[in-house]
């Protein structure tokens, strides 16, 4: 029999439609293998429609009717459940096709043709019971994507749907790619499994700082998880790259879901209340101790380590606890959208939305509004300000660039759909920032709130943030303007510094350093000035300069040893007095100088600089310092004499900012004509030499004043 011509989005999709199924007998094995496209026939000439909710805020449920024989074609209805009803039913989660990998398959539902995919197909006939109806949500088949308005509703009811489930069925796919490997593997280790209590394995936990201990087994039995090898390690990084981990909607249901079963082909891992089963996949994983640490902190606070890997990615996806009432009073804040927008900018949605509406979902109340029929750029606009809301801290927008960054949004706003880009990120000190006293005693309520927001306390004559129309408006201290800008340097040039590019980037950067030397605004030597920059070394404003910046930069004898490898000569004949004198004394080291407390500079340093005090490796560290603050950035020099890195798009005119609650100072692009508009583009972060020097004022004011509103200028960003 064909199939009947259809009509909407598969209109003009090809279908087989004629796949001969097996007479033979076969084994009650409830699974199509995933080598076999078995398409079920079209029975009737009427397309499927779905009908419109009963209530405003009902559910629909898929109804699997039972089968005692596995080749039975599916049998299924929809059911509208009514707010009143509690229902039990499962959430069936699974990746059913992309555009590029879809094969439409028309399934029966109420006697119409429904289309779905095989994919989906494969899993309805695995997970079919033989004796009593499922109840399953199944996100893809229980909403109608045509209908905009329920598909919104629907949406947002995303996390009312999750923890009222029974439970989530985590379905990976056939077994492929020797998948088979890894889940024997784990098999082992079953036994070790039980409710509070999670198997650990032997390797050193750079996520904790110890060595994890397992839980004593039974007699004869392994009582560790012991690491992939061979096969199965290599198997474990192809799992890892399945497309369920990159669904927005992945992290949402991970987060929210009370039991989670897990399974892949014939195997499945123990199902445990608030347990992630992820995390036993990754524990195994011999590598593992190569992923971000995590110190003490959340592991998605900032992210110095770019997630670009599969297996990093996948990882992330485990260190979370996953309900609000987890038994655990110190877990029952579960993962927030304000740290699960790190993830889901690995993801790979099918709707750009998704990505926002899966992490919003998180939250109680939905920070943004949660309409299928607002505009990508709408939806991410709400997105990017509740973060900042969430946050409150600008440091939110410091990784806004990305090579595959939609244009289509206004510069402030963070791309939820694209990768986290590190590479053009500054990258701050350790420790508390922009406190007067960092050993302080005793801290008062301002103190504190200044410790945990940044160096700008709560003060009701600042003028808070706004977003109108697509535009943001924030205060903060205008400082300096670009002047004059070098080449910009890759990350990839940065590491390679025998290069020949590189060799001409850093002759042009001294070059334009060795001009300020009769106009320079600050004490120390130009020289000295340049090597900080290039390491983007704010140690000293971070301490407001107390102690005061000494002659010589705590980085310099190790600079000097790095110049004399890389540099031109450029800054040696133009600062002849600097070079002799480190030349004449090769023990120069702020290190000696007296410490004004336990935590004052001397610390900082020494935290930096973990590599040998003398030699080539201190000129390695150095070099790699370098490496990491100059990737994708532009040396400068500014009207008001001094020096810094800028993102790699700025250009001359454009003006340095510090914004409330930041780390470091912003670049801003004047849209038109500077005099007859305030409004400006926001390049990125970038380094200004010195900076701490325009901020003093604005903290002495606070502090005789009680507020500093009147220092600071409002910006409007589009």
């Amino acid at each position: 029999m064909s199939l009947p011509r259809l009509t909407g989005p598969f209109a003009d999709r090809s279908i087989v439609t004629q796949v001969q199924q097996s007479s033979e007998s076969r084994s009650q094995h409830s699974s199509i293998p995933a080598e076999r496209s078995y398409i079920l026939y079209e029975q009737t000439g009427e397309p499927f429609q779905y009908s419109l909710l009963e209530h405003h805020d009902s559910v629909r449920l898929f109804r699997l009717h039972p089968s005692r024989t596995s080749t039975a074609a599916i049998s299924c209805s929809f059911l509208d459940v009514p707010p009143s009803t509690n229902p039990e039913y499962e959430v069936l989660s699974g990746f059913w096709g992309d555009q590029t990998s879809f094969q439409p398959v028309p399934l029966l539902v109420d006697g119409r043709s429904c289309i779905t995919t095989l994919q989906l197909v494969q899993a309805l006939y695995k997970f079919r019971h033989r004796d009593r109806q499922r109840l399953l949500w199944i996100q893809s088949l229980c909403v109608d994507p045509r209908n905009l308005g329920e598909r919104s509703r629907q949406i947002a009811r995303l996390r009312d749907i999750l923890l009222s489930a029974e439970r989530l069925i985590l379905w990976l796919g056939a077994a492929e790619d020797d998948s088979n490997l890894v889940f024997e593997h784990l098999a082992q280790f079953a036994h070790l499994v039980s409710e509070g209590n999670w198997p650990r394995s032997l390797l050193p936990d750079a996520r904790y700082g110890r060595e994890s201990t397992g839980l004593p087994g039974a007699s004869g039995a392994r009582d560790h998880v012991q690491p992939y090898t061979g096969h199965a390690a290599a198997a474990f990084v192809k799992l890892c790259s399945r497309p369920w981990f990159y669904r927005p909607l992945s992290i949402t249901e991970l987060a929210l879901s009370k039991n989670i079963l897990l399974v892949c082909g014939d195997h499945q891992l123990p199902q445990i209340p608030w347990y992630n089963p992820i995390s036993l996949l990754v524990e195994a994983y011999p590598s593992r101790h190569q992923l971000p640490p995590y110190h003490g902190v959340s592991l998605f606070a900032d992210l110095n380590i770019p997630v670009v890997d599969a297996v990093a990615h996948v990882s992330s996806l485990s260190f979370h606890a996953r309900i609000l009432n987890h038994p655990y009073p110190w877990l029952r804040d579960g993962l927030r959208m304000e740290n699960a927008y790190r993830i889901v900018r690995n993801c790979r949605p099918n709707d750009r939305r998704d990505s926002v509406f899966a992490i919003a979902s998180l939250e109680s109340i939905p920070p943004v509004d949660i309409n299928y029929q607002l505009s990508v750029s709408d939806i991410y606009q709400q997105a990017t300000f509740a973060l900042l809301q969430m946050h409150r801290s600008i440091q939110v927008l410091r990784r806004l660039a990305s090579p595959s960054r939609a244009s289509d949004l206004p510069s402030w706003t963070l791309d939820f759909s694209t990768p986290l880009e590190t590479t053009g990120a500054i990258w701050a000190l350790p420790g508390c920032r922009f406190l007067k006293d960092r050993v302080s005693q005793k801290l008062n309520d301002e103190e504190v709130d200044a410790q945990r927001r940044g160096l700008w306390p709560c003060d009701s004559q600042v003028p808070q943030p706004r977003l109108e129309y697509g535009k943001l408006t924030v205060a903060g201290r205008l400082m300096e303007t670009v002047t004059a800008i070098g080449p910009p340097m890759s990350a990839t040039i940065a590491t390679d510094q025998t290069s020949r590019s590189f060799a001409d980037i850093l002759a042009a950067w001294e070059d334009l350093a060795s001009r300020l030397q009769p106009t320079k605004r600050f004490p120390h030597s130009v020289a000295d000035a340049f090597f900080d920059t290039l390491i983007a070394n704010d140690t000293h404003d971070v301490l407001r300069n107390n102690p005061p910046r000494p002659l010589f930069s705590p980085v310099a004898d190790r600079a000097r040893k790095w110049y004399m490898h890389h540099g031109s000569g450029i800054l040696r004949r133009a600062d002849g007095e600097y070079f002799a004198a480190l030349d004449h004394d090769d023990e120069t080291d702020v290190r000696t100088q007296p410490a004004t407390s336990p935590h004052d500079i001397l610390y900082d340093i020494s935290q930096i600089w973990r590599s040998s005090s003398d030699g080539e490796g201190s000129s390695q560290e150095f070099g790699r310092r370098l490496a990491r603050a100059c990737a994708c950035k532009r040396f400068f020099i500014t009207d008001q004499g001094s020096m810094g890195l800028a993102p790699s798009e700025a250009r001359e005119g454009d003006v340095i900012v510090f914004l409330p609650t930041g780390a470091f100072p912003l670049f801003l692009r004047p849209c038109g004509d500077k005099t007859a508009t305030t409004a400006y583009r926001l390049l990125g972060e970038g380094f200004l030499y010195d900076w701490w020097r325009h901020i003093e004022p604005v903290f002495e004011h606070r502090v005789k004043m009680g507020s500093y509103g009147d220092l600071l200028t409002e910006f409007v960003l589009e």
